[in-house]
């Protein structure tokens, strides 16, 4: 079985700073996040969302 060499390809493992810029950061997932909950929470409440837009009271369900 053949086993793949970083340093004989010429490759070097990335250093922790290198691997946090290239999947975005923390903070980089806390938005994702607080969008997901927040675009969740309007799909839920859809006829109020729509309501509230056009200046109308709440909808009591």
């Amino acid at each position: 079985m053949k086993t793949f060499d970083l340093k004989s390809a010429g490759l070097s493992p990335l250093t922790p700073e290198e691997e946090r810029n290239i999947s975005g950061g923390f903070w980089i997932q806390i938005l994702g996040g607080a969008i997901a909950v927040a675009v969740g929470t309007v799909v839920r409440d859809w006829d109020n969302f729509k309501a509230g837009l056009a200046g109308q009271p709440e909808r009591i369900k």
